[in-house]
């Protein structure tokens, strides 16, 4: 069977990679690469669940980490977990592409110099083994994480201060230890400044280039933007990483999802890109209504209408309640605002500890008043989205804002009187202690003792013994 997926996996490579060639977009009706990233862990019970439903969608390839799928990426040899073949045995069956991102800074390649001849070994045997193991077919020499100054003193002699030069010269020694049958990609450190890109204009044109615009996240992508970057980089196969939908989640705790569809991304850029990569939040489910849009835009983007897209993926997500869509359609317009607008909001503005603030504010407080008094009956309304993945986790990240509402008129009240010595706290103490029990799931509970905390209470809350536990 192995044998058989790894046949396959090959000829797949062959046929799709042919990293002789760059894949220029010079005029094709549609993307060649329609590229999901999965954030977070790859080992859940509905991986191929979701893989089935981006695939539907139209999407062809599937980005992942390396760390995702290792444990140890520069080990010898390195080792896989179980959720790398579940991917690779998914991918092949559907004729998906894998791409791979190695990122030496992540996979722990601190104890190499960019110059060391070890290092391209390293990623050599990395290289092979994913192939061999999961029949990739592309690999992302990512530089995302790296400062853009070399600090080491080997690699200062060898190429100044910028790390462009090095990198570049990295991913030239890589491409002619890597197996033709595997495409390379590189993707630059941050900021994309000009000199650090001058270096990969000498780089053979079978190396492509990552970018994500003229920002991190980029409120426009424009045609104009995509010329610049080929004006530097030479004519070579150009994959945009759109960091949207993802929440910039990480270790924080998101108290939001980005329901927006994605907007002011220039049809122009067809003729100017390989493809287009789209960074899910962790909440896979949650991603589907804007990556809905985003599959529609990859279709036709000449014809495609933001709003138009947004309303028909919503009533695909609802089906036939007309309460649950009307409910979805007041939730997405609070969380679906334009990059960078006022409804747009990540885990880096959008977290427990940083909604402590609004304590001391009462024009803040009356916005969470209204999570208060609107969010149970429109949540009750949205238990008939028809799309239970999607339902499921709106509504659980609708419950973490809710359960913190809850929680601040009881909290201020409680801070106020420390604040004036009093020492009669017993109630509110209590109080806050029953909407702790009452939070059941897992993450409402860590969103709420994370507000607490932040706020300088949970201490004092748990030293009074716990209330009952309920429901959410």
């Amino acid at each position: 069977m192995m044998r058989c997926q790894l046949l396959r996996s090959t000829v797949l490579a062959v046929l799709l990679a042919c990293p002789g060639e760059p894949l220029l977009a010079d005029g094709p009706e549609k993307f060649e690469l329609r590229v999901v990233q999965l954030p977070g862990s790859l080992s859940r019970d509905d991986l191929e669940t979701h893989l089935d439903y981006l695939h539907g969608l139209g999407f062809n390839a599937v980005w992942v980490q390396a760390h995702q799928l290792s444990y140890n990426p520069f080990g010898s040899p390195p080792a896989f977990n179980e959720a790398s073949e579940t991917l690779a045995s998914w991918c092949t069956k559907r004729n998906v592409r894998l791409i791979v991102s190695l990122d030496p800074a992540i996979a722990g390649a601190d104890r190499f110099a960019m110059s060391d001849p070890e290092l391209v070994g390293a990623i050599r045997r990395f290289a092979r083994r994913i192939q061999r193991k999961a029949g990739v077919t592309d690999l992302v020499l990512s530089f995302e994480t790296s400062s853009p100054r070399l600090t080491e003193l080997r690699d200062i002699l060898a190429f100044g201060r910028d790390a462009g030069p090095a990198h570049a010269d990295l991913a030239r020694r890589v491409r002619r230890r890597l197996p033709q049958s595997i495409r390379l990609w590189l993707h630059p450190a941050r900021p994309f400044i000009e000199p650090s890109l001058r270096a990969v204009a000498g780089l053979p044109t079978s190396i492509g280039v990552v970018w994500h615009g003229n920002a991190n996240v980029s409120t426009r992508v424009d045609i104009a933007d995509a010329k610049r970057l080929a004006a530097i980089v030479g004519k070579r196969a150009l994959l945009l990483r759109d960091r949207f939908p993802a929440n910039q989640a990480g270790n924080r705790m998101p108290l939001s999802h980005n329901l927006g569809p994605l907007r002011d991304r220039d049809a122009g850029l067809v003729s100017h890109l390989s493809g287009h990569v789209s960074l899910a939040m962790e909440d896979w489910g949650a991603s589907r209504l804007t990556l809905m849009t985003v599959a529609d835009w990859l279709r036709a983007p000449e014809t495609y209408d933001a709003k138009g897209s947004w309303e028909r993926a919503m009533r695909k997500l609802a089906g036939e309640d007309a309460d649950a869509l009307e409910a979805l359609r007041t939730q997405a317009l609070e969380w679906g605002g334009p990059l960078g607008g006022r409804n747009y909001h990540t885990a880096v503005t959008d977290n427990p500890s940083r909604t402590t603030r609004v304590l001391g504010d009462p024009a803040l407080v009356s916005r969470w008043r209204y999570t208060l008094t609107r969010y149970p009956e429109r949540m009750r309304h949205m238990l008939g989205l028809a799309d239970r993945a999607f339902r499921d986790e709106v509504l659980e990240m609708m419950a973490r804002r809710l359960a913190i509402a809850r929680a601040i008129e009881p909290l201020r009240e409680l801070l106020a009187r420390q604040a004036a010595g009093r020492t009669d706290l017993g109630g509110l103490i209590e109080v806050l202690n029953r909407l702790r029990g009452r939070a059941a799931r897992p993450t409402v509970k860590l969103a709420l003792e994370r507000f607490l905390q932040a706020a300088g209470v949970l201490e004092l809350l748990d030293s009074v013994e716990d209330a009952p536990t309920g429901s959410d």
